[in-house]
């Protein structure tokens, strides 16, 4: 994204997005959406704060891994997000509720031995 020249700032950047999210765990992927979001706010030139002005209907495109994030795609934190900066987020759209396997279809172990034995 060519801001090598900047990485102090990136450091700075990455640390008030983490507090901003809820100094959430970072593990993969979350350690990245954390940077997504830090590195999209520095091309946009914008702070942590500014993110917080905005309402549920601005325009921005915000990273996909953001919002999918806070949409419950990767689960959710004790506690939840945010409240506000979820709503911004997500422009008012609900997140999933309940654990993000619970809409999976249940495992056919039987029929999966059987595809397997054939093979």
């Amino acid at each position: 994204m060519g801001l090598g020249h900047r990485w102090r700032e990136v450091e700075k950047m990455y640390a008030s997005v983490n507090q901003l999210f809820g100094d959430i765990v970072k593990v993969t992927p979350s350690s990245k959406v954390v940077g997504d979001m830090a590195l999209f706010l520095m091309a946009k030139e914008m702070t942590a704060e500014d993110l917080l002005q905005l309402d549920e209907h601005h325009d921005l495109s915000l990273p996909n891994s953001v919002v999918e994030m806070f949409s419950g795609v990767l689960g959710v934190p004790p506690g939840g997000w945010p409240r506000k900066l979820q709503k911004i987020i997500l422009r008012g759209a609900a997140p999933l509720r309940g654990l993000p396997s619970d809409n999976l279809p249940a495992a056919k172990l039987d029929h999966e031995q059987e595809v397997l034995e054939k093979k």
